[in-house]
């Protein structure tokens, strides 16, 4: 059976009789193009889409339950009224309840999730994010001892400002679930972003490659030592990613 839009919403505003309702459920069961209709005319599919557009981070999982099952709390005793919202908040639960058992249970050292929140951080840098950053030899000079004893970790200013093609532009000590986090930020040949994050990590054996990825439509390089974590990232050829992590592990061989 073909449904209006006029319907549609009327299924989703609660308005429609419950034989109807259910007709419409039924329907939904088997019909995927009807499913992508009425979240298409709904409000409440955007989490349902962010979820399936992301890999969330533990803490996002819980937040997103809590903001579902407030979403799906019906306000009426119609059935029709929320009917697709439980339809919709079990879409999303059962993809986070797949991903939370076959990620969360099994973590992998790779990737750890502090990564991904830099990913999104740094895919809002614009060239107009760094263009206008300008500081002087002090500034710098302040930022670079407060980002050292945030991770515990002699930054080098001048070392770190001796990678081939890329301009300094600051340091800043950011945090990630309690612990601190340091971007030291670059600019490149063409002004774009180019971010290196540091983390403190367990003190245990590190591992050997450097692990390189597309995070969040940028090319990323992954390293660490005993001590310390490494993410090099932003809007750049992969090829420039990789000849810049040569260069910074050297600053940070033994650390």
């Amino acid at each position: 059976m073909a449904y209006s839009n006029e319907i549609l919403k009327s299924f989703l505003d609660g308005t429609l009789p419950e034989d109807e309702a259910r007709a419409i459920e039924t329907t939904l069961e088997t019909d995927v193009e009807l499913g992508d209709r009425i979240m298409a005319l709904d409000t409440f599919a955007a989490p349902v889409r962010a979820i399936m557009e992301s890999i969330p981070s533990q803490e996002r999982i819980e937040r997103l339950q809590g903001e579902l099952l407030q979403k799906t709390a019906p306000v009426s005793a119609n059935y029709s009224g929320w009917g697709w919202q439980k339809i919709a908040a079990g879409i999303a639960f059962g993809i986070i309840a797949g991903w939370s058992a076959n990620t969360l249970s099994t973590p992998e050292p790779n990737k750890p999730s502090w990564r991904m929140e830099v990913a999104n951080y740094q895919a809002l840098y614009v060239p107009e994010t760094v263009a206008h950053i300008n500081n002087t030899p002090d500034m710098l000079g302040q930022q670079f001892a407060r980002a050292s004893s945030a991770v515990n970790l002699e930054l080098s200013e001048n070392e770190l400002n001796a990678t081939g093609g890329l301009q300094l532009a600051r340091a800043q000590v950011l945090g990630f679930s309690g612990k601190a986090l340091v971007q030291i930020a670059y600019k490149d040949s063409k002004g774009m972003p180019i971010a290196l994050c540091i983390i403190a990590k367990p003190n245990i054996a590190p591992k050997d490659s450097t692990k390189f990825e597309v995070l969040q439509g940028m090319h990323s390089a992954t390293w660490e030592t005993a001590t310390h974590q490494f993410l090099l990232i932003g809007n750049a050829q992969s090829e420039d990613i990789q000849s810049w992590s040569s260069d910074l592990q050297k600053v940070f061989k033994g650390a």
